[in-house]
This record gives structure tokens, sequence and C-alpha cells, in this order.
């Protein structure tokens, strides 16, 4: 929430604890214009799985045709996993955020 407005939300899913590895699921509201809110996102959430929950992984599908998630998630160290016709598997080590 920002100013009584929902922005998005993100969620750490399917948590693996023998692994040490999550899904990560994020979501901003299409009408939202606010720069920078999918960085901050991120910023938070790799603290909470990283630092809080000790996790060594997050994981992440992001459709083929959403260029600027995928742009954010190359320029947050994510690395492309696997692909299909729809969907670019992606993930982000704790040695590498």
């Amino acid at each position: 929430f920002y100013e009584n407005k929902i922005m998005g939300s993100t969620s750490l899913h399917r948590i693996d604890w023998i692994k040490k590895e999550a899904w990560l699921d994020i979501y901003r509201h299409p009408g939202d214009k606010w720069l920078g809110f999918g960085k901050k996102i991120l910023q938070a959430i790799a603290y909470i799985a990283f630092d809080i929950a000790n996790l060594e992984k997050l994981k992440l599908c992001v459709k083929v045709t959403n260029d600027v998630a995928f742009k954010l998630y190359k320029k947050s160290n994510f690395l492309e996993r696997s692909s299909n016709e729809e969907f670019l598997e992606m993930e982000l080590t704790k040695n590498r955020r």
C-alpha cells in the first residue's frame, strides 16, 4: 500500500527448507506508475529471503512477452535457467545479489 492504494504484491512460496530455495511472485498493479517499484520490491524480498530466512536461491517465472520485468530481473542479477514458448524461468542465488 502507498497512500491508501494497492501498488502490488509479492510472495515467497514453495519454500524448500532443505534445498534453501523458494519461488518468488511479484505483481505490480497495472495502474501503478511509480518508477522504481519493482527494484524496491526485489530489494525487500531478497533481504527477507537471504538475510532473514537464510535461503540460498530464489526462482521465478516471467512471461517471455514481459520485457520490462525481464530487464529488471537481468539487471538484478537473475540468471536465465530454462524457457518455453510462454515463460522463462530465472533464478537469483544469495552470492549473486
